[in-house]
C-alpha cells in the first residue's frame, strides 16, 4: 500500500468501519487530533466523514486538532477525508451533543449486566514489532477485566476489555470504579484534543481499537 502510514494499516479494523457506515462516531487519530461525524463512504482506504445525524444544532463535521498549549477548539467542516491508517480508535454510541463540546455532560444510566465485547477468534496478525506482539499477548490475558490501552497520539481508553482478535479489540463501559482510570458504567477517554484531558461517556458506548497503534496496556 502506498502510504506513509502503512505500518498502521489494519484490514479487520477497516472491515469493521465499513459495516458501521451511517453511524455517528468519534474518531481518535494518531496525531492526537479527533473528528466527530458520521462514517460515510470508504474508498481505497480513505474514509469520508460526514456531518453527524440526529445531533440537534450540529450540521457540520467537527475536527479538533491536538493542542497542548491552549484550550482546543472545533473546526467545522462540510466533510473530512481521513486515511484509515491514521485512525487509532473509533468510539461508537448514542451522541446527543458533540462529545468534544464543553457543554457535553453525559447523563449517568442505571448499571446493568455488561456483555463483554467479543469477536470471532482470529490469529494475531504479524508485521508487528516484538514489543507490540508482547503487549497484545498481555492484553489478551486481561479479557473480561477492567483495564485500558495507551495508543499513539497520546490517547488512553479504559473500560471493560474485550477479545483481542486480528489486531483489533472492543472496549466497553467499566464495571468497577478505579479513579481516575475507570468510571463505573462509563468509557473513559484521555487525550490531547479533549478539554481538560478526560472524557467519560456514560451509557452504551464502546471503542473499536486499532491495536497496531498500541503502545501500552493499562492495569488499574
Amino acid at each position: 500500500m502506498e502510504t506513509g502510514l502503512h505500518h498502521f494499516c489494519n484490514r479487520e479494523f477497516c472491515r469493521a468501519l465499513r459495516d458501521l457506515r451511517g453511524y455517528n462516531f468519534l474518531l481518535l487519530l494518531i496525531d492526537g487530533s479527533a473528528v466527530f461525524g458520521q462514517i460515510g463512504r470508504i474508498n481505497d482506504w480513505v474514509l469520508g466523514v460526514l456531518p453527524p445525524i440526529g445531533v440537534p444544532g450540529v450540521d457540520k463535521v467537527l475536527f479538533r486538532p491536538a493542542n497542548g498549549v491552549q484550550e482546543p477548539l472545533d473546526i467545522p467542516l462540510c466533510e473530512m477525508l481521513v486515511d484509515i491508517c491514521d485512525i487509532a480508535a473509533a468510539i461508537e454510541g448514542r451522541f446527543v451533543v458533540p462529545p468534544l463540546s464543553a457543554a457535553f455532560t453525559p447523563t449517568p444510566v442505571p448499571i446493568q449486566a455488561n456483555v463483554v465485547p467479543q469477536f470471532k477468534p482470529y490469529p494475531i496478525m504479524r508485521q508487528l514489532t516484538r514489543q507490540q506482539e508482547k503487549l497484545l499477548e498481555e492484553l489478551a490475558r486481561f479479557r473480561e477485566q477492567n483495564g485500558g490501552v495507551g495508543l499513539f497520539g497520546g490517547w488512553a481508553i479504559s473500560g471493560l476489555l474485550g477479545e483481542v482478535c486480528d489486531c483489533m479489540t472492543l472496549i466497553g463501559t467499566g464495571t468497577v470504579e478505579a479513579p481516575l482510570l475507570i468510571t463505573l458504567g462509563a468509557l473513559n477517554i484521555f487525550g490531547p484534543a479533549i478539554p481538560g484531558g478526560m472524557l467519560s461517556l456514560c451509557g452504551k458506548y464502546r471503542a473499536w481499537v486499532n491495536l497496531k497503534t498500541l503502545v501500552s496496556v493499562l492495569v488499574p
